[in-house]
C-alpha cells in the first residue's frame, strides 16, 4: 500500500504553468518550428489527397512536429542541468539536433507504445485505456535515463504501479484542458500547438519526477 500521496492537480497544474512562463521564449520558439509547416500547408490550401506532393508535405509535417515534441523534453532537460544558451538561434539548433539524434530511439518506443495501445483498444477498449496509463512516461524514461526500447514501456509500468487512477486522473484532465482550448474559434489549433503541446510534456514531467521521488523513498 502506497503511503505517500501523488503531486496535488492544483500544484501540478502551478508548476506546469510557472515553468512554461519561466521558459516562454524557448518553448515558443521550438513550437513554432512545428506549426511553420502547417501554417504554409494552410495558407496553400493544401489538402490531404493522393498526390505525392501532398504526402512529401505531409510527412514533413509529421517529421517536423515529431522532432519539436522531441525537443520539449530537452528544454525540460537543459532547464534541469542548468544549460543555457545566449544566442537564442543556437539553442533552438542544439535542441532539434538532440532531437533529431534521438528520433530513432523515441520513434522505436512510441512505436511499441502505441501498437500495445491500439491492441488493447481492440480488446473491448478499457485494456487499451490501462496500457496507455501504464506506457505514458516511457519517452520519459529515454530522455532523463537513456533507458531504451521496451525497457522503457516496462520502467514506465513499474513507476505507474500502486498510483494508476490518479495518474489517469492528472492526464485526463490536461486531455479534457485540451479538448475545451480545441474549441475556442480560429484560436483553438493555434493555442494547442503554441501552448497546450508543450504544456503536455511538461505536465507530464512533474508527475514523472515526482514518481519517481516517491519510488524511490520507498526503497530507503
Amino acid at each position: 500500500m502506497n503511503n505517500k500521496k501523488l503531486i496535488s492537480i492544483s500544484d501540478l497544474f502551478k508548476k506546469s504553468f510557472d515553468f512554461y512562463k519561466n521558459n516562454i521564449k524557448i518553448l515558443l520558439g521550438v513550437a513554432l518550428i512545428g506549426y511553420i509547416p502547417i501554417l504554409i500547408a494552410y495558407l496553400l490550401e493544401i489538402e490531404e489527397s493522393l498526390s505525392l506532393v501532398s504526402w512529401i508535405f505531409f510527412l514533413i509535417i509529421f517529421v517536423l512536429n515529431f522532432l519539436t515534441y522531441i525537443a520539449f523534453f530537452y528544454v525540460i532537460k537543459e532547464t534541469k542541468e542548468g544549460l543555457s544558451e545566449k544566442n537564442y538561434i543556437e539553442r533552438i539548433k542544439r535542441l532539434f539536433a538532440k532531437a533529431l539524434g534521438n528520433i530513432f530511439p523515441v520513434f522505436l518506443i512510441s512505436l511499441l507504445s502505441f501498437l500495445c495501445i491500439i491492441g488493447g483498444l481492440i480488446l473491448f477498449i478499457i485494456p487499451g485505456i490501462i496500457f496507455a496509463t501504464w506506457f505514458v512516461f516511457s519517452n520519459y524514461a529515454f530522455i532523463f535515463e537513456g533507458t531504451k526500447g521496451k525497457k522503457a514501456l516496462l520502467q514506465s509500468k513499474e513507476l505507474v504501479k500502486g498510483y494508476w487512477w490518479p495518474v489517469f486522473l492528472r492526464f485526463l484532465l490536461i486531455c479534457i484542458f485540451s479538448a475545451l482550448v480545441s474549441l475556442i474559434p480560429f484560436f483553438g489549433d493555434i493555442l494547442n500547438f503554441l501552448l497546450i503541446n508543450p504544456l503536455c510534456v511538461i505536465f507530464g514531467y512533474f508527475i514523472y519526477e515526482d514518481l519517481k521521488t516517491i519510488k524511490s523513498s520507498n526503497l530507503l
